[in-house]
């Protein structure tokens, strides 16, 4: 940087940057590969030991991979590297949903860059708290279920919540029509018949509990709403799958939900008082940054690529996002693949393997999305 300081003194204003301060030789030549074309940067040298820099997996499930993540964060950590030097890069804020549990599980501080975690966006705590209703009937998760706009149900219904709970009433008596105020009354009615309806679901899988939930509130102009611009309808769509996929992990709801609440706890420990945590970003969000550590997830096809780009003609953006996110590491690399995306499988993304060896898979083409109530209800297929 001195020697391009010192040309950019003595020879005017243009002069070209054509090192990488940043990178080892061999990421900046996967980054190079992932781009499909040598931009003509050169790296930095490897003073480093010479054990592997970059290093590429595959998995069956996102589970796996985030479990054996968590586990490569862990082994760094061990060796001495500041938790702080650690990022996990993802394309979509969905594909970060289990690595946060499992680091959660592990005991290992986090911090979501640039915005709340997985478990916090609108939607998908939206979800969450009618499980949590359905479960404990909880007065918070219920005052969240109730501002569903369909009911109606607004400041003097939860006042009258509040105070029913304040009185020691708990379970379906929370929902009595007649203990509300009589302007509530027909919301308060629609919500007990939807909510035994979610108690009901919740004995069972906490993916069954969540389908009900949507199919209850899907096309009511609520949370889950199937009307709106087609941008927020497909993202939305996505967060709720992806915490279906999350679903699958686990056996009970009251199982899900206390792993959800670790989550939230290991993430507010990182933003508050511990200042050596695990940096987790989307590849947007990451521009810019560097880590000496890097793992790279969810590089699998329709994941990353991701397949609403792909059938917008946009695979050129998801190729330099991808570049951005490999080159985000200045030391050593971990990229992966799922095998399995919305409980389908999904090939191993053409950015792996051109990380792996050098291949690029030939062009592949994916049929424009539908609206994504159609989506959803058939059980989002990639293919």
């Amino acid at each position: 940087f001195l020697a391009y300081q010192a040309q950019a003194q003595t020879a005017g204003s243009d002069f070209a940057l054509t090192t990488n301060f940043r990178s080892l030789p061999e990421i900046v030549a996967a980054g190079n590969r992932v781009l499909g074309e040598d931009v003509g940067v050169a790296a930095r040298d490897n003073d480093l030991d010479p054990s592997p820099v970059i290093q590429t997996e595959e998995y069956e499930t996102a589970w796996e991979e985030a479990e054996a993540t968590t586990a490569q964060i862990k082994r760094w950590s061990a060796l001495g590297t500041p938790l702080a030097d650690i990022a996990v890069i993802y394309r979509t804020r969905g594909a970060g949903a289990t690595i946060q549990l499992t680091l959660a599980k592990a005991g290992v501080p986090f911090v979501v860059r640039g915005g709340s975690g997985f478990f916090s966006v609108g939607c998908v705590a939206d979800a969450c708290a009618y499980l949590e209703a359905g479960t404990t009937w909880n007065v918070e998760a219920l005052e969240r279920a109730s501002k569903t706009p369909s009911r109606y149900l607004g400041v003097a219904f939860r006042d009258s919540l509040r105070a029913l709970s304040d009185k020691g009433v708990m379970g379906p008596g929370l929902l009595d029509p007649n203990q509300h105020p009589p302007r509530s009354m027909r919301g308060v009615r629609l919500m007990q018949n939807q909510m035994a309806e979610v108690a009901a679901a919740c004995d069972g899988t906490p993916e069954d509990a969540l389908e009900v939930i949507y199919q209850l509130e899907g096309a009511k102009g609520g949370t889950f709403a199937t009307a709106g611009p087609a941008d927020r309808l497909q993202d939305r769509a996505e967060m709720l799958r992806a915490l279906s996929d999350v679903a699958r992990g686990f056996k009970t709801v009251p199982d899900m939900l206390q792993m959800i609440r670790s989550a939230a706890a290991a993430e507010n420990t990182a933003n508050g008082s511990t200042p050596d945590a695990v940096v987790l970003t989307t590849a947007h969000r990451s521009k810019g940054l560097e880590w000496p550590n890097v793992c790279v997830i969810g590089l699998s096809e329709g994941i990353w690529p991701h397949r609403m780009a792909l059938a917008a003609g946009a695979e050129d953006e998801e190729r330099r996002l991808a570049f951005v996110a490999v080159t985000r590491a200045r030391d050593r690399l971990v990229a992966s693949s799922p095998g399995e995306y919305f409980g389908s499988v999904v090939p191993t993304s053409r950015y792996l393997k051109a990380l792996r060896d050098g291949g690029r898979l030939p062009p592949c083409t994916w049929p424009a999305l539908p609206q994504w109530s159609a989506w959803l209800a058939a059980g989002c297929p990639i293919a």
